[in-house]
């Protein structure tokens, strides 16, 4: 098969990378940027296809040069930006997070950063934006494809070449069913994982095989048209259809649309609009773009800094400008072989092993921690430290745990912490409330689950969950009626949880009740019906009560706040886009203005109304004032993030429990 350039293809990439960069820089209209992925997968399914289909077929294929000519095409942009991102992460993150950067840096240089990301990070959680090198996830599954592809191509090829067409459709309809199920059980690995993904770059190999020996010149202009007219609005709905769609028809409008334009090759689409000279101009340089980018999007969001339009928009096109400097720079140079492809492969080794040392050490350092200042180190492991809790059982857990630390024994009475995470976090105050009354602590909470009885949560991207959750708080309500001892229960949770998410289809539901079903007018009413059963029936055994309000919740990071006054490059780059509070008295408070709105206080107060007998403790009786909410003192920060109490926090809050 003979391979010609198309610069339509250019074309598509060049929108690819447009949809992606505006995506990253919240523009309006591309919340579905993310998409361009998808368009560079089948993109990049069809041309290595072609390439080592061809080579194979000519009898000129080696594993040698194959990757030789990958290394010349990923490694030196990508060396460069890890290079200058590694020299800014040192000047601006703590050393927690600086040697996360590293292990992230280390995953993206050897073609594992989906992994980590997997690990680390949903792409779509806030905590995403401020990964530097959130970009590379998608180079680590192309790697992984061009590490496992070519020796499955050439085995078919060698043994079973008449079947190499049904092969292919196989693994890609294997693939995409898999992806299906797991979108809606476990989310991140289908955005992450190679195995789920391997039907779109599939869906471009299946395209380039398919096409061997009848080119698309067999269509009529009529076909020709229609299949570019068809292709232009299934990826015009990819991007910019509404939120509800479910991801997976996302996915396969934006995949199915790339695999009619590129069948479509001479359409006046291809010809006239992708195969432009600013579309094809943009295409070239797509890779560099794509690279560079991310960094000023990402210092943006880790710094919290707010900015407006017309900013990012120049920085979009700051970017661009670096993309193409990278292009002619280093991306066109390095491409021409001035070696052999065995030398081409130690060089790039070698080039990847001189990198990776300062990272090793970023790594085997913590982070240079011993050379951070004190200040930062104390705030760092204060803030660390509250997370990690054994005793919040993680999704997937329905039982509680009934061992230590999470239950202690020997004292005549006990005090008794259920909730989610956001109970979780005020676990160090309360274990001190206990030893102040020298009671026993048992500590009862999961993730994502508040405690209601005979309710539950249901979240959309998270199947079962809402079993699991009513599973767990119907045992700990057992164990509750089984402890006599227990005589205080605090209940806390993020109560307005499902409703800051009700556009993803988070509901409060009726336990065994399809959740998917229930209204957001039901939610509101099943939050109130199961908070109110829960306190009849801790109340029925004759324990006291305390409901915790929830704790206010930013827009802003209170520990990147913090971070702010301590490392002097943050403080700088921060102080230029956001102006330092003049007045003394707010200098440790977050504005009212960056509070978040929390629209079940109403619906956790009518539920008082019922019981007066219960305690309130209501966060924002004790932290909040007309100059803002306190999220910190001289030393120490009062949060983890924006919605979690650290320890100290949780300290500072506990101290006006008054129960005796």
């Amino acid at each position: 098969m003979k391979i010609n350039y198309r610069p339509d293809i250019d074309g598509l990439r060049a929108v690819a990378v447009s949809a992606v960069v505006l995506f990253h820089y919240n523009i309006p209209y591309f919340q579905n940027g993310f998409l361009g992925v998808d368009i560079f997968f089948v993109i990049s399914g069809f041309l290595i296809t072609s390439i080592i289909y061809s080579e194979i077929s000519a009898g000129t294929f080696t594993y040698k040069k194959f990757y030789a000519r990958r290394f010349r095409r990923i490694l030196p942009a990508l060396l460069v930006v890890v290079a200058a991102t590694t020299l800014l992460a040192y000047f601006i993150l703590p050393p927690f997070e600086l040697k996360r950067y590293a292990v992230t840096a280390i995953a993206a240089l050897i073609g594992i950063s989906n992994f980590a990301f997997y690990q680390f990070v949903d792409y779509f959680s806030p905590t995403a934006d401020k990964q530097l090198l959130l970009m590379t996830w998608s180079l680590g599954v192309e790697e992984q494809f061009y590490l496992l592809f070519p020796p499955l191509l050439v085995f078919i090829v060698s043994k079973r070449k008449t079947s190499l067409t049904p092969i292919l459709a196989g693994i890609v309809a294997l693939s995409f069913i898999v992806a299906a199920g797991m979108n809606a059980y476990r989310p991140e690995a289908a955005f992450y994982l190679i195995p789920f993904r391997a039907w779109e770059l599939g869906a471009g190999a299946l395209l380039a095989v398919s096409t061997a020996g009848r080119q698309s010149e067999a269509l009529s202009r009529v076909q020709t048209e229609t299949i570019g007219i068809l292709a232009v609005t299934l990826i015009g709905l990819a991007l910019f259809v509404d939120v509800d769609v479910p991801i997976v028809m996302r996915h396969l409008c934006a995949v199915a649309g790339t695999v009619l334009l590129i069948t479509s090759a001479r359409s006046f689409t291809n010809r006239r609009i992708l195969a432009s000279p600013l579309l094809v101009g943009i295409g070239l340089v797509s890779y560099s773009w794509y690279l560079w980018h991310w960094l000023p999007a990402s210092l943006i969001h880790t710094l919290e800094i707010k900015i407006g339009y017309i900013p990012r928009i120049l920085l979009i096109l700051s970017t661009l400008l670096l993309g193409v400097a990278s292009y002619y720079a280093v991306e066109r140079p390095f491409r021409r072989p001035a070696s052999s492809d065995r030398a081409t492969i130690l060089k790039y080794a070698a080039a990847v092993c001189l990198v990776l040392s300062p990272l090793c050490l970023l790594v085997a350092t913590s982070g240079l921690s011993n050379y951070a200042s004190p200040p930062v180190r104390h705030i760092e492991a204060e803030v660390r430290g509250s997370f990690g809790n054994p005793c919040l059982a993680s999704y997937g857990v329905s039982t509680p745990r009934l061992t230590p630390p999470c239950v202690t024994t020997g004292n005549k009475t006990a005090v008794a912490l259920i909730g989610d995470s956001h109970a979780n976090a005020l676990a160090e105050g309360v274990k001190d409330f206990a030893a102040s009354r020298s009671s026993d602590f048992y500590q009862f909470t999961k993730s994502s689950c508040p405690p209601l009885s005979g309710y539950t949560r249901y979240m959309s991207n998270r199947k079962g969950h809402d079993k699991e959750c009513s599973d767990y708080m119907s045992a700990v309500f057992k164990v509750l009626e089984a402890h006599p001892e227990v005589d205080v229960v605090i209940v806390a949770g993020y109560w307005a949880a499902s409703f800051d998410e009700e556009n993803l289809g988070f509901r409060y539901s009726p336990s065994g009740a399809d959740g998917s079903l229930v209204s957001t007018e039901e939610s509101r009413r099943n939050l109130e019906t199961g908070l109110n059963q829960t306190l009849v029936s801790i109340q029925k055994s004759g324990r006291k009560i305390v409901l915790v309000q929830d704790v206010p919740r930013f827009t802003v990071d209170p520990y990147t706040k913090m971070l702010a006054d301590l490392i002097p490059l943050r403080a700088w780059l921060t102080s230029i886009a956001t102006p330092s509070a003049t007045n003394p008295q707010a200098l440790d408070r977050i504005s009212m203005s960056q509070v978040k709105e929390d629209i079940a206080r109403n619906i956790v107060n009518r539920v008082l109304e019922k019981h007066q007998e219960v305690q309130l403790l209501d966060p924002f009786s004790f932290m909040c004032s007309n100059f803002g909410c306190i999220f910190k003192n001289e030393e120490s920060v009062y949060y983890g993030d924006s919605q979690h109490l650290s320890k100290p926090g949780a300290k500072y809050l506990t101290q006006y429990l008054s129960y005796p």
